[in-house]
């Protein structure tokens, strides 16, 4: 067992109101004199993680009750007295939160623990759990990790461990009903996913506090007793089917399968994971799925259980016992080894490898479906997965992968031979793959050659280096001591998704948390890592649109084409043999690392950013944090500018001088992003926006660094230093991404895309922006200066937020850096800027027809979207009915999916949408529905769609009071919940201030809206804002590959819209519309 021993006590600062936490930590050795014990080599640092015999814990208990009595007679108040203890059959583990500094005036900071207390408890079958209670949490989750995946899949039946995932969603004999499960998470402010990987599949859901336990209950029989109703058998592979085809044009999915193609065949990688109609349609798939599950489920000890909750520990201990105990113990170590068709991984200990001598050393060129230049680097490495505390991929990404001065990234740069480059790896047990990708340019294309040279170089630099890899190694753990010490959490559904997979292979406390504490230097490790970085080992794809013949090899599921050689043996040897020059180096010392981690008091509860200055030049909003007490902050800036977003012209120009500035800017960041800092610099609907975060330390470092880039002093873009021939690569990256961005998913692009397009001004789209782009060749570094110093700078009024840890001189020093950057000059009255204004759809349904863009696109797809008709006065929404809106939503979501996707099978994507869009002179709000589907025209989705929601005024109405309290609730719940980190704390308010609308308690107005409805609230809801002839509807239809473009409704055809225009027909509908 792990204990931490930790006394808090709530101490004064000499302020009137204000407070902060102080850590008395207990050494060790003083300790162990109290207890008369003599002090084991593991309990010699003091301050930390400690272990302590069991036998010692009641000595240790004892002689504490007295201390913490005696505190407790003086009027302190005991913060945290965490023990625990060992029971025979089962391991406990209790370890306080993250920590973090809190207000010093110099010095070491004291200490801080976050709410979460974290418990690693093996459950009496064997399943291993971790539970952490977050007392100020309101949302709750859980998630189950089971060690196996599509690696697993019979040959004859690949995709099955996919289907088996989707089907335990459909129903157990403790609950039924293929839609209980999903319906009771939606109920209660919750959501719910899963995904399958080579060697695990991973469940998990969100849920409100309250009702954590009954969504316990009907999501531990996923693991217990799953029906696999034969109903439900034929949906499922719909939906993985629909899965396929989905990805089936992305060319990030089309490379990954192309590399379990060229695999071994009797590898386990060498594999299909996502199954379709093909793999999966079998007489005899429910025995299959059975079988299955018998042989890989039924056995707690490959699974892995996260729980978070603001329940106690005890508690949540014992509900992991209730509903998760029933889970057979079973043999982890059973049917791993073999299936009847084929290999799954070597014995233990041993590495299977996929990829061979005989398979590498290749060529591979690659035939891309989006306008792409890319170099893909993939060397088959033995497994790095359980030597995660070396941190040798860390390493890796931090030497090859930053783009600091003499980095890799910058010398092809300045060649003008990249756009790019990242790093990633695919961590398995029995082999790691380590990719680089390079885009290229036009240049790079040609060079090939050359470009890996360099690359080889660079890894010839760090191992001829062993010291500088060692001190390189040490700088990046400080950076990971720091990140650990003052992260915020990610998302809740990444965290419990990401925890209970490493759960996998990690078992301690601080290791699942990312801790830096076991992290230690394997020098061999490196050595026998980077000896495998060769020539010989590497998998080269070439990866381009041309030629636009197919090349003579098709693997079989994506059909792509591709051509395999080997690498010339005269490339490998003058590969092999390269050295780096001085243009290459090591990174340098870091200046953005934070010195003073000082921590300002925090605000209290319900406070608001003040506006602190109100110029004609600027206004500043300044507040600091209610929750976190980091040493971070925030500042953030937007500009308004009539002329940017007016015609496509200035905003494609606007668009790539924000790409030069951020070109310019990445080498003199790449540290502050190491360090914990970020900065933003992009074009806005209005204008653009500046922002910097991280360390408040250095965050006028950061700022002073961004405003002498994007102004360059005099022009918009650095006088000096800037190269033509840079310019014109980022001129061409700049169109070939509004090329390739027609190639997106289709349902992505409607949501993201058209929507906007649809309900918003200005009207021009990408085939406008590319085509000014274009008319704007041969564009100089000069011209785009003066558009800057004319367009974008002539007279603007600043408007900023610095939020957190920030002083409010510290706030205005750099609201004034801004202003004095942007040459502001007060003989130049700010124009008021031309306000984007929404689109009043009208109450003639119209249908707008889009021929895909990529002829191979299998995928059809809708967007209907309602408009919530104007109140009075027009320009603004009463809260009631945005709130009632916003309830129908929540009310109808689960069905909706359920009966588009789950009952009529139209595809994977099935989805009800909302959105409101606010400004200073107006409010509206929108429900969209959104359906993808590779089988079904956009007319039959617009028709089905119509259909349900025509149905659902039944089921609306016999909705019971019971239930339209709960959901009332539960919406009231989401709308007050608080946010979850400084992040998101930042993103509400800037939302505010950046569309100047300043409404920062409209969360409380929300909801004491949503407490009024009724349901009668709602059933005029649906039928005024969706069925009655008085509706605002508008409908997106992008036609697939083989769906005919519709130019009428057809007469089966249910409630169709009463328009149907091409595309190309919006800009002259849109001008016709009235606005907002």
């Amino acid at each position: 067992c792990n204990h931490f021993f930790g006394l808090w006590s709530r101490m004064e600062t000499g302020k009137k109101g204000e407070g902060c936490w102080h850590a008395v930590t207990l050494d060790p050795s003083n300790l162990a004199k109290e207890v008369n014990i003599s002090l084991p080599e593991y309990l010699s640092d003091k301050g930390k993680v400690v272990e302590l015999p069991t036998s010692v814990l009641w000595k240790v208990i004892s002689r504490w009750l007295a201390l913490f009595l005696g505190f407790l007679l003086l009027g302190l108040a005991l913060g945290a007295a965490v023990l625990s203890f060992a029971g025979r059959g089962t391991g406990t583990h209790i370890l306080l939160g993250r920590l973090v500094p809190e207000e010093v005036s110099g010095g070491a900071p004291p200490l801080k623990a976050t709410n979460r207390v974290y418990r690693y408890h093996v459950l009496s079958n064997g399943l291993p759990a971790l539970l952490c209670s977050d007392p100020s949490t309101e949302t709750a989750s859980a998630a189950m990790s089971v060690g196996v995946g599509y690696d697993h899949d019979p040959r004859d039946t690949m995709g099955l461990a996919h289907l088996l995932e989707h089907m335990l969603f459909q129903g157990s004999k403790k609950f039924p009903s293929s839609n209980e499960y999903k319906a009771f998470i939606s109920g209660h402010g919750g959501s719910t996913n899963a995904a399958t990987g080579n060697e695990d599949t991973t469940y998990y859901f969100t849920v409100q506090p309250g009702s954590l336990e009954p969504a316990l209950d009907r999501f531990s029989q996923f693991f217990i007793a799953p029906t696999f109703n034969s109903s439900s058998i034929d949906s499922s592979i719909a939906a993985v089917n629909n899965e396929f085809l989905k990805a089936l044009q992305g060319d990030g999915y089309r490379l990954n399968q192309l590399a379990c193609e060229l695999s071994a065949n009797d590898s386990a990688y060498h594999s299909f994971g996502c199954g379709n109609t093909q793999t999966l349609t079998k007489p005899d798939i429910r025995d299959r799925l059975l079988k299955f599950y018998s042989t890989y489920y039924i056995t707690a000890s490959r699974m892995r259980l996260v729980m978070l909750s603001s329940h106690s520990l005890d508690v949540l201990q014992g509900m992991a016992e209730t509903y998760f105990t029933a889970i057979p113990a079973g043999n982890s170590t059973a049917a791993v080894k073999t299936t009847p068709y084929r290999l799954f991984r070597s014995p233990v200990g041993a590495w299977d490898e996929p990829f061979p001598p005989s398979l590498t050393g290749r060529w591979i060129t690659v035939q891309s479906v989006t306008d792409m230049r890319s170099l893909l680097f993939e060397f088959p490495l033995k497994p790095l997965l359980s030597r995660y505390r070396a941190q040798v991929e860390e390493l890796l990404t931090y030497l090859v992968g930053t783009k600091y001065p003499k980095s890799l990234y910058s010398v092809l740069k300045e060649q003008c031979l990249i756009t790019d480059l990242k790093l990633d790896f695919t961590d398995l047990t029995y082999f790691t793959m380590f990719k680089v990708t390079f885009q290229l340019t036009e240049a790079g294309m040609n060079n090939i050659t050359e470009v890996s040279r360099r690359f080889f170089e660079f890894v010839d630099l760090i191992h001829r280096s062993p010291e500088q890899c060692r001190s390189s190694w040490m700088d990046m753990v400080a950076l990971d001591n720091l990140t650990f010490a003052y992260a915020e959490s990610p998302a809740l559904s990444t965290f419990m998704r990401e925890t209970a997979k490493a759960m996998q292979t990690k078992t301690t406390v601080e290791d699942l948390l990312g801790s830096p504490k076991n992290f230690a230097f394997d020098a061999q490790l490196l050595e026998e890592t980077l000896l495998q970085l060769t020539p010989r080992n590497l998998l080269l794809y070439v990866v381009s649109k041309q030629p636009n013949i197919p090349l003579p090899l098709i693997e079989p599921f994506f059909n792509v084409s591709y051509e395999n050689q080997p690498i010339p043996a005269e490339l490998i040897a003058a590969w092999s043999s390269v050295t780096a020059g001085p243009e290459m180096a090591f990174p340098p010392s870091n200046q953005y690392l934070p010195t003073n981690l000082t921590v300002l008091p925090l605000w209290p509860n319900g406070s608001a950013p003040v506006e602190l200055l109100a110029g004609s030049e600027a206004a500043l909003w300044y507040g600091r944090s209610t929750q976190f007490a980091l040493p971070k902050a925030y500042f953030q800036c937007v500009w308004d500018t009539a002329e940017v977003p007016r015609n496509s012209t200035t905003a494609a120009l606007a668009d790539i001088f924000t790409m030069v500035a951020n070109d310019a800017l990445e080498e003199s960041t790449a540290l502050a992003s190491l360090a914990g800092m970020s900065y933003s610099f992009a074009p806005t609907s209005t204008g653009l926006s500046l922002g910097v975060s991280g360390y408040s330390d250095s965050l006028q470092t950061l700022l002073a660094t961004a405003l002498q880039t994007i102004t360059g002093g005099s022009g918009g873009v650095p006088a000096e230093g800037f190269s033509q021939a840079r310019l014109d690569v980022l001129v061409e990256k700049y169109q070939q991404d509004l090329y390739n961005a027609d190639f997106s998913t289709p349902s992505v692009d409607l949501k993201s895309y058209y929507a906007k397009l649809l309900t918003r001004t200005p009207t021009y789209n990408r085939t406008d922006l590319h085509s000014a782009a274009a008319l704007a060749q041969p564009l100089t570094v000069a011209q785009l200066q003066r558009f800057v110093k004319e367009v974008v700078y002539p007279s603007v009024r600043v408007e900023c937020m610095a939020f957190g840890n920030l002083l409010s001189e510290q706030a205005l020093a750099m609201t004034k850096a801004v202003v004095d950057g942007l040459g502001y000059s007060s003989a130049k009255a700010p124009a008021e800027p031309e306000e984007l204004k929404a689109v009043l759809l009208s109450d003639s349904s119209t249908a707008f027809t889009i021929p895909a863009p990529n002829p191979d696109e299998l995928n059809s797809g809708l967007l209907a979207t309602f408009q919530l008709a104007p109140v009075a006065p027009a320009s603004q929404l009463t809260a009631q009915k945005a709130a009632a809106l916003n309830l129908l939503y929540n009310i109808m979501s689960q069905r909706c999916f359920d009966q588009l996707r789950t009952i009529e099978k139209l595809g994977y994507v099935a989805k009800c949408l909302t959105n409101a869009v606010r400004s200073r002179s107006y409010s509206t709000s929108y429900l969209h529905v959104l359906v993808q589907s590779g089988t079904y025209s956009a007319a039959h989705l617009d028709s089905r769609a119509m259909n349900f929601l025509h149905n659902y005024v039944s089921e609306l109405q016999e909705l019971s009071e019971k239930e339209f309290a709960t959901s009332r609730k539960s919406l009231v719940a989401t709308v007050l919940e608080k946010a979850s980190t400084l992040a998101s704390e930042v993103s509400t308010l800037w939302t505010e201030i950046s569309q100047h609308t300043y409404a920062f308690s409209e969360s409380k107005i929300e909801a004491q809206a949503v407490e009024s409805l009724t349901r009668l609230d709602l059933q005029e809801m649906l039928n005024q804002t969706m069925l009655d002839s008085g509706r605002r509807r508008a409908s997106m239809w992008f036609i697939g590959k083989g769906k005919a473009v519709p130019i009428s409704p057809e007469p089966d055809e249910i409630d169709p819209p009463q328009v149907i225009l091409p595309f190309s027909k919006l800009a002259e509908w849109k001008a016709a519309q009235a606005t907002l």
